[in-house]
């Protein structure tokens, strides 16, 4: 494997002694094949004592019905291209995964369930039973409750409901009318823009106050990207609504990889820049990258990827009540680690953790962005492609760092 791999501007990351060096003629040198080390994700002792006390965030999978028809839905060739039978959860399943969930979690000092689908407010009747349910219990620790939907649903009733129980919301929104009607249609195919807008008149009408702080949105990346345009849309609402982050679904990622990871690429950087003014996570990714420089030398062990602790940062319970690893793994049927009526099983949690410290051993131990990669259960099934996109990722990170390192 190379040693070297440039950056920009004569600057190279030389992966062996974790530093950037600048040089006029190109380098390249070969490193060990056992360049990189690994540690586990985590230790049999961190689950066992963590899993029983300090849950954290609870997503119920309320529904698999939706009332959209978003062709970069990562359900949407699964579920909505076909007449398949989409369900709804029932109230025993989510009374015992709450149940299960608030016993579990005692010891944490916050506690979050979250509502989710499909679109979850097609199943508003259980997700009001679930609320009254945990209210009734008169827990002194504070619950958060949160919700992801496309507010097309949202009444005056709904909207109460929420404020009065001190929902976060957050509303997937693309920008303008012509960029967010381009892919979030209804069944029949009508655009959704004009209906979000006057459905959020709801919530502000109630307390614009509140919904400063408790009120955001999601945005889909999708070709044709105007980044200034989707943007400014954003920095420009009243009330000082934020938009959370910018996601990018599988069908999306590939239509982007087309035009921002192809090698030498200018867009890459302009691309990566212009979204720093509307997600503030590509400031953490250059935040921990400059740890890493700093803290890592050659010889350190690596924890590979960014694999949360599967039941204890957040538990994924599916309309069925099975658990996964989180919501973005359900059609992963080996990632199941229980139930609501058996329970987690701890064992296929530690199974899985083993089988991902074997992959990093088979395909990661000479790889120069190693120390970088931020791998998670959710996408390791897509290698060898994730593992490209990480590493161009990571490059583009690392301009930004040299940039500002003159």
């Amino acid at each position: 494997m190379e040693r070297y791999t440039y950056i920009t501007n004569g600057m190279y990351y030389d992966c062996l002694i974790n530093k950037f060096v600048k040089s006029t003629n190109r380098l390249s040198s070969d490193v060990p094949d056992n360049l990189c080390r690994f540690t586990p994700i985590y230790t049999d002792e961190i689950i066992d004592n963590n899993i029983k006390r300090t849950r954290q965030q609870l997503i119920l999978s309320i529904t698999e019905k939706c009332n959209f028809r978003c062709e970069y839905c990562v359900y949407y060739d699964q579920k909505y291209t076909n007449d398949f039978c989409l369900s709804n959860m029932s109230f025993d399943v989510a009374k015992k995964a709450i149940d299960e969930f608030l016993e579990n979690s005692i010891h944490s000092d916050k506690r979050c369930i979250s509502f989710y689908g499909g679109e979850p407010l097609m199943n508003f009747d259980l997700m009001r039973e679930c609320v009254n349910y945990i209210n009734s219990k008169n827990i002194t620790s504070k619950i958060e409750y949160l919700i992801t939907t496309n507010g097309v649903l949202l009444t005056d009733e709904i909207a109460k409901f929420l404020y009065e129980n001190r929902f976060y919301v957050n509303i997937s929104m693309d920008g303008t009318q012509r960029t967010h009607d381009r892919y979030r249609k209804l069944i029949n195919g009508a655009g959704t823009y004009d209906i979000i807008i006057n459905n959020l008149k709801h919530l502000i009408a109630l307390d614009n106050n509140y919904w400063k702080d408790s009120l955001s949105f999601i945005c889909v990346l999708a070709p044709p990207i105007d980044i200034d345009n989707i943007s400014n849309y954003f920095e420009a609402l009243p009330y000082n609504f934020r938009l959370s982050g910018i996601d990018i679904t599988q069908h999306m990622q590939n239509k982007l990889d087309e035009q921002h990871y192809k090698p030498d690429n200018k867009k890459q950087t302009i691309y990566i820049q212009n979204r720093d003014r509307m997600n503030q996570g590509i400031n953490n990714e250059i935040r921990k990258a400059n740890q890493i420089l700093r803290s890592m030398g050659a010889n350190s062990f690596i924890r590979p990827g960014r694999y949360c602790i599967p039941s204890i940062k957040r538990t994924f319970v599916s309309v069925n009540g099975d658990y996964y690893i989180c919501e973005k793994d359900d059609m992963h049927q080996n990632r199941i680690i229980g139930n609501v009526y058996s329970g987690i099983d701890i064992n296929k949690i530690k199974s899985i953790r083993d089988e991902v410290g074997t992959f990093h051993e088979k395909n990661c131990k000479t790889c120069w962005a190693a120390r970088f990669c931020n791998m998670c259960f959710a996408v390791i099934d897509n290698y060898p492609e994730i593992c490209n996109r990480i590493k161009t990722d990571t490059i583009n990170i690392m301009k930004i760092i040299v940039e500002s390192m003159k």
